[in-house]
């Protein structure tokens, strides 16, 4: 799948309007979410293909890559515990 398949292309400015010195809009790209791992009963499959998807991207190619796994009983902190990690590394990059 094409990120940039719903994205309709900017189009060209007739002739003789004032729209010639406006710049094209910078392309977005659209966000999904990729499931790299397989809950099956009490078992965790890892989804090969699915994981080179994300890590081949152009931007994410050369980083280093931590995964992070929290599985436990019901309202014990898992989300509590990510939310905290992911609220950390968004205020060391500041």
């Amino acid at each position: 799948m094409d990120l940039g398949e719903n994205i309709s292309p900017t189009p060209e400015p007739k002739e003789g309007s004032q729209e010639k010195d406006v710049k094209p809009v910078e392309e977005k790209k659209v966000a999904r979410p990729i499931q790299i791992v397989q809950a099956n009963e009490h078992n965790f499959e890892l989804n090969a293909t699915a994981l080179e998807e994300v890590l081949l991207q152009k931007h994410v190619k050369d980083l280093n890559v931590v995964v992070v796994s929290v599985a436990g009983a019901f309202r014990k902190g898992k989300s509590f515990l990510l939310d905290f990690m992911l609220r950390y590394m968004h205020n060391r990059v500041r």
